[in-house]
């Protein structure tokens, strides 16, 4: 609906229509969503802990950035700017094939810590010989980088349910990501431009979940207003 209305109200502007039909359209009631569990903190921490290196540095890296895997995946040495202190998310890979990312907002700096791009350091220096342009994760045969749902499946996954751990995935470190942000009080702005979505919209409504901290805030909050006013 969204994409519909922005073409009509171009047709619009140059005359094509005289009015927007879609913003008259009401849509359905949308399903019931489960939002999956999001691993704490300390989860993480157990099955980075547990990881052979690369795929530990895979996914703090994923962790800290909140990057889609196929950016993470498509990063070239290049793209990490030691100057700036980010990593520049400018090419994106699916099924081997490297494209641009996702939309023009997808294409971004996302900044780390000083002291996280010392460890990203650390894990470039351990491959002397390699150039800009290669992969950060390049693959066995070095002809593209690795595949994350292949690594996700095989590796990450089994590690995750050998210890316990809730079920992960790619995208749930994602949310991870992004609710750890609206926790935190980073600015919305922010935390969509990091995220390299199109809207606000969406960082809230599909990325962000309730923790129990944030639900307890919200509780207290509540429950002290209404004892204020008694008291008074």
């Amino acid at each position: 609906k969204w994409v519909l209305s922005s073409i009509f109200t171009a047709a619009k502007k140059y005359r094509y229509v005289k009015h927007n039909p879609v913003r008259e359209v009401e849509l359905p009631s949308e399903p019931v969503r489960q939002m999956a569990q999001l691993p704490t903190a300390e989860q993480l921490q157990q099955l980075l802990e547990s990881l052979d290196e690369e795929e530990r540095f895979m996914v703090w890296l994923d962790c800290i950035t909140g990057a889609r895997p196929s950016e993470l995946l498509g990063l070239r040495r290049r793209a990490i700017d030691f100057q700036r202190n980010c990593v520049w998310i400018v090419e994106a890979v699916n099924n081997g094939r490297s494209h641009t990312p996702k939309s023009h907002r997808s294409n971004r700096p996302i900044q780390i810590t000083e002291d996280d791009m010392a460890r990203v350091r650390s894990f470039m220096e351990k491959r002397s010989d390699a150039s800009s342009e290669d992969w950060l994760f390049p693959s066995d045969r070095m002809d593209g980088p690795k595949q994350y749902a292949s690594i996700m499946t095989k590796k990450i996954q089994p590690m995750a349910k050998s210890l316990g751990l809730p079920h992960v995935t790619w995208r749930l470190f994602r949310h991870w990501h992004a609710t750890l942000m609206s926790d935190s009080r980073v600015p919305l702005k922010a935390a969509q431009e990091r995220m390299g979505h199109s809207r606000a919209e969406v960082t809230m409504k599909y990325y962000t979940h309730v923790t129990s901290t944030a639900a307890e805030q919200a509780a207290n909050a509540a429950s002290l207003a209404l004892k204020k006013a008694a008291s008074n």
